[in-house]
């Protein structure tokens, strides 16, 4: 597996992975995740033969108003199927 950040081509392997791990979350919140927010992060994902394995959402943020760059996690996940490999442990090390 490697690491990459990447963009809105992998949009279509990403929604099956946030439905797997957040089954609890609608189409409609999905297309708004992806359409609004998406382009505003770094999307940071395992890939294996350009398949995505896991992800994590990285939001561009400052700590404590010092103007710190820094990111805010907001998600993250791995398929079932690929759980147990260390492949998140990889990403968020990315």
């Amino acid at each position: 597996m490697n690491c990459s950040i990447v963009g809105e081509k992998y949009i279509p392997q990403l929604k099956k992975l946030w439905n797997e791990c957040y089954p609890e979350d609608t189409d409609e919140y999905l297309n708004v995740f992806f359409k609004k927010c998406f382009p505003l992060s770094q999307c940071v994902v395992g890939l294996e033969n350009d398949m995505v394995v896991g992800v994590i959402y990285l939001f561009p943020c400052k700590i404590l108003n010092e103007n710190v760059p820094a990111f805010y996690f907001y998600a993250g996940g791995v398929f079932k199927s690929q759980r147990g490999h260390g492949y998140y442990r990889e990403i968020i090390d990315f």
